[in-house]
């Protein structure tokens, strides 16, 4: 249990007896500044009482009383032909101006044992220790105020010391310490956060907050599963586990509260091959069981030749400038892609290398050919060694229309095409369904 202690020594002295008391001298502090009274005392073998009074305003008014420490110090002085004892006989409790019912007859702490003929002082030291039920339960409303002597208001103690001599002697009482253990017990308890969807490896602390703020009551963690969600001393969670687990923070006082924690398998996303190109998302840790869109898009001058995702591979594509597929991820998954550039390449025959009006040289037939599907073909004429490329020089042909990639088309050249004779160059150009030309 959560304890304080509030520790007082005696803050006031005053006696009564049920026989005589002759004299009472002022409060001394003795060499180890423990308070005591000097009661030179003659003619009466019967008790003495004094009432030890303590302040213990530290106390709050909510605290629940465990326990009481009282500590005591007796000497007796005779004289050296006079065999005495020194004894405390009792400990009594006075609260609130009223006479606990123990006050009657006292709580017994027994003879020190101590008997001898001297003047000089024979002492005996008592401790003892009271749980609340011997002490007729007392609240702390009752012991949390300064002692009064005139009233005897707040906690005093009434030790009573007798001797076992009617010749005359001198005795004292100390007044050593008054512990008293308290607690303040939880009346609530909240956990933040309340619930928790983790991941296999995840570690969370939990926060708990006990009503009242200033309660002693400690706080123990507990799991309903272990395997699936363990927690330290201090709130610490660490998931195991597929599954749920309840947390529960639980005070000495008995309340508690709790966190429902789910714990939730992953897989792991690799990518193995990926250049010239990218994937979103990328490869990391997923909760298993997600559905998770990927997109794979290829670099500026590129586009996709393959997709592989796991075992399947994907070539055929709508847009091969990206591509997106939606995966439930129940295992561990690898990704990759291949890009091709971008730009087509034309594939060249010509059945004459010179064209004339000479009969049989009057036309040469260019059957070509793209690597890639293409909309739009041009067919041209260049010097040698001059430059050429799509939209350079004189244009023999063109033509619009969608021609799947490998697709052989041919086209026929006549003498009366070319502005003269001579050595030219014819070169086919076409652009792709990307809108890119080859060059």
């Amino acid at each position: 249990m959560g304890t304080r202690t509030s520790t007082s020594h005696c803050k006031d002295v005053t006696t009564s007896n049920v026989g005589t008391i002759n004299n009472l001298s002022n409060l001394t502090t003795d060499l180890d500044n423990m308070t005591y009274a000097i009661f030179p005392w003659k003619g009466s073998s019967k008790p003495q009482v004094v009432f030890l009074g303590f302040n213990h305003t530290d106390i709050p008014d909510e605290a629940v009383i465990v326990s009481y420490t009282i500590r005591l110090k007796h000497a007796l002085r005779g004289a050296a032909t006079t065999q005495i004892t020194s004894r405390i006989a009792s400990i009594r409790k006075y609260s609130g101006g009223s006479v606990a019912a123990e006050a009657q007859t006292g709580q017994t702490l027994g003879d020190a044992g101590k008997s001898e003929k001297s003047t000089s002082f024979i002492t005996s030291d008592y401790s003892k220790t009271y749980n609340n039920a011997e002490l007729l339960n007392l609240a702390a409303t009752d012991i949390n105020k300064p002692y009064n002597s005139g009233s005897k208001s707040g906690l005093a103690w009434a030790a009573e010391y007798q001797n076992t001599s009617i010749l005359t002697y001198d005795g004292r009482i100390y007044c050593v310490i008054s512990s008293i253990v308290w607690h303040i017990p939880a009346t609530g308890i909240s956990v933040t956060p309340d619930s928790l969807l983790l991941t296999k490896g995840d570690t969370v602390t939990l926060s708990a907050a006990i009503t009242p703020s200033n309660s002693t009551d400690n706080i123990s963690w507990s799991s309903s599963d272990s395997n699936i969600a363990s927690v330290s001393g201090a709130g610490i969670i660490s998931a195991k586990a597929a599954g749920t687990a309840v947390i529960t923070a639980t005070t000495e006082s008995g309340v508690s509260a709790s966190c429902v924690v789910t714990v939730r398998e992953t897989v792991n996303v690799t990518i193995s091959s990926l250049i010239n190109a990218s994937v979103s998302p990328g490869a990391g840790v997923y909760i298993k069981g997600d559905t998770i869109n990927f997109t794979f898009t290829p670099n500026n001058g590129y586009i996709l030749g393959s997709v592989k995702i796991g075992g399947s591979v994907i070539s055929n594509f709508g847009n091969p400038l990206s591509y997106s597929q939606s995966l439930t991820l129940s295992a561990d998954i690898d990704l990759s892609a291949e890009v091709v550039p971008a730009t087509p390449y034309v594939t060249e025959r010509h059945t004459r290398e010179r064209i004339s009006d000479k009969p049989g040289y009057e036309k040469s037939v260019v059957t070509y050919s793209s690597d890639m599907a293409y909309t739009e073909a041009e067919i041209r004429k260049t010097l040698p060694g001059h430059p050429k490329g799509r939209g350079i020089g004189e244009l023999l042909h063109a033509e619009s229309e969608t021609v799947p990639a490998n697709a052989e088309r041919s086209h026929d050249i006549y003498h009366h095409h070319l502005a003269t004779d001579g050595d030219y160059v014819v070169s086919v150009y076409v652009k792709n369904l990307f809108g890119v030309w080859s060059g």
